[in-house]
């Protein structure tokens, strides 16, 4: 699929670069009983910490809708990912804490994705990552100032 920049707009090959990422992660990623969507799920209970996520933060903190949420941690906490429970405040609510087997797992998550990164820009040198790194960085900071970034972006995560 090669193209000449005039072929393509950036956004475009942004999101054709994206796809084809996500499906290298989602690849990596197989081999522990794990999707993107629940890698993140558990990315985001780690920086909450020991106290977990009401469900609802959660879903705002992956991006995806409460009902598409409650049913990939349903699946998760049978797979043993996640445990859930009765918030002590707000009776009505759940409570989502990573288990001893996801943070057990998550160094090794992390070498694999560093690893799948080493072989996606193998042919960079050093300095040509750190420039398209610089001007993604840009490009991300003037799209949010233009606009807010979207709360709805599941598009392209896997609930599975």
């Amino acid at each position: 699929m090669s193209s000449t920049p005039d072929d393509i707009t950036l956004g475009r090959l942004l999101y054709e670069i994206a796809r084809i990422w996500r499906a290298r992660i989602d690849s990596s990623l197989h081999m522990y009983g794990l999707s993107r969507a629940k890698w993140h799920v558990l990315l985001a209970l780690e920086e909450a910490g020991n106290s977990g996520l009401l469900q609802r933060d959660l879903a705002r903190a992956c991006s995806v809708e409460p009902p598409s949420i409650a049913y990939l941690l349903e699946r998760m906490e049978q797979e043993g990912w996640v445990v859930r429970s009765t918030d002590k405040t707000d009776r009505r609510s759940k409570r989502t804490r990573a288990t001893d087997k996801a943070r057990t797992i998550r160094e090794e998550i992390m070498a694999v994705s560093r690893q799948v990164e080493s072989e996606v820009f193998a042919n960079l040198t050093p300095e040509t990552y750190c420039q398209i790194q610089q001007n993604l960085l840009q490009l991300r900071d003037a799209l949010e100032k233009t606009h807010p970034p979207a709360t709805d972006d599941h598009q392209g995560l896997k609930l599975s």
